[in-house]
């Protein structure tokens, strides 16, 4: 059965129209939050804060992932019966797992030392505390709706998360910039529930529409429970949740070792740095993600040649983002002057190292792309572990013992994705070699 390429361009036109959606708001809202704080060291909390919340998201014991591949599986099969089925099984299970959490921090988060978890601030402990059981509260329930992306996904209307969060951006700016005309409530906890509102109602919002709607076929009820799929969603889910834990630890605790090692400032540079190059990792997203379900088609009816001509047509890709990412890092500094000014200036080892980990980021995206959509994931789960194990040690160790600060950091994030680079191609290779 051949793949539809008239659908993945139409998914990769409507990707990129939401992307560039929130590419652009999200430049809007760094400089819009960075004013409505006017505070350096508070911002550099509140962008710690947030990346620390989106932890959260790789919870779920990787039942979205093994939700999309199953459920896109029985959609290739024309059996929406049994998609229903998966899709109110993890329902249930992320229910159960949300519940858990909440009761969780709900009866643990008054004991925590949080001023010590994020050091340098100014704010009361009485505060801080209150200011995260805000954020972690509303967290925990998108965490819950967040699982109409991955029906989505299995539908190949990969589209629909990105639109879901340029509608969640822009609704957040938008309450920026009322509470900013009207002089309401100008502090971090106002910018707390502004974010936090407007990400979960957003995506209720959708789940409702689109299951009245679109996947009405899969709409989940408690009488298509079918605790035999548990074991057959969570045998792939889990592993899945495994890679999402080792990507948590080497791409998201960066801001937390800045934070620890070089202060709240610096936070501020690292994460405007990688805010600039993050839109050509974004860019690269549009592209691959339609095209991990497309894989999941293709390898369930056995279309390698496909497969292999995807491939080359990605690296092809590859080859020129490179090019665009090395000139971009001659000028990043001039983009970063005129977006906020002369208060930020990031280093040259830092523009220049970001643009690496860029590089090999988008690198091993594509490959991931097709062992994330066939199922076959070992040795990436094996290099994954091997990253994370290493990340936060040897990130620490190039930014304090080096002092190579902030430069440290993406240093460690680089060697953390090295392995990874290299055998997950090889094995992508040797499996499209069966082709020929």
């Amino acid at each position: 059965m051949p793949i539809a390429f008239s659908h993945i361009k139409r998914n990769i036109l409507l990707i990129a129209i939401g992307r560039i959606s929130t590419i652009l708001i999200s430049f809007a809202i760094i400089r819009a939050s960075f004013d409505f704080i006017n505070n350096p060291a508070i911002y550099g909390l509140w962008l710690t804060i947030l990346s620390t919340v989106s932890w959260i998201s790789s919870f779920d014991l990787g039942i979205g992932n093994g939700l999309r591949n199953k459920l896109a599986e029985s959609i290739a099969k024309n059996d929406f019966s049994r998609g229903r089925l998966y899709v109110s099984t993890c329902y249930i299970l992320i229910f159960a797992v949300t519940s858990s959490f909440v009761l969780f921090f709900f009866s643990t988060s008054h004991f925590l030392p949080w001023q010590i978890i994020f050091p340098g601030t100014t704010i009361p402990p009485e505060d801080l505390g209150f200011l995260m059981l805000i954020i972690f509260s509303f967290a925990f329930f998108r965490f819950f709706f967040s699982l109409i992306n991955s029906i989505a996904y299995a539908f190949q209307d990969s589209f629909i998360p990105s639109h879901i969060e340029a509608c969640s951006s822009g609704l957040f700016l938008l309450g920026i910039m009322i509470c900013e005309n009207l002089d309401i409530s100008r502090n971090i906890f106002g910018l707390a529930y502004l974010r936090s509102f407007s990400s979960l109602s957003v995506l209720i919002v959708f789940s409702l529409a689109l299951f009245a709607s679109k996947y009405r076929k899969v709409q989940p009820s408690a009488r298509n429970f079918s605790p035999p799929l548990i074991k057959d969603t969570l045998s792939l889910g889990f592993r899945f949740f495994i890679l999402q834990c080792c990507a948590l630890i080497i791409f998201t605790t960066d801001n937390m070792i800045v934070l620890h090692t070089t202060g709240p400032e610096d936070v501020v540079s690292y994460h405007l740095t990688q805010k600039l190059f993050s839109v050509f990792s974004i860019a690269a997203s549009i592209v691959l993600t339609p095209i991990w379900s497309a894989f999941t088609e293709a390898f369930t009816n056995n279309n390698l040649i496909w497969m292999k001509k995807t491939i080359k047509a990605l690296l092809k890709l590859f080859f020129i983002s490179t090019i665009a990412i090395l000139l971009f890092s001659v000028f990043s500094s001039k983009f970063i002057l005129f977006w906020i000014g002369s208060s930020v200036v990031p280093s040259n080892s830092l523009t220049l190292l970001v643009a690496a980990s860029t590089i090999l980021l988008i690198w091993n995206s594509i490959f991931s792309s097709m062992v994330n959509g066939i199922g076959k994931i070992n040795i990436q789960l094996f290099t994954g572990l091997f990253g994370a194990v290493i990340n936060i040690p040897i990130s620490v160790f190039f930014a304090s013992s080096l002092n190579l600060g902030c430069s440290g950091v993406v240093l460690g994030t680089i060697v953390s994705m090295g392995l990874s680079g290299i055998l997950v191609p090889v094995q992508v290779f040797m499996m499209l070699g069966k082709s020929k």
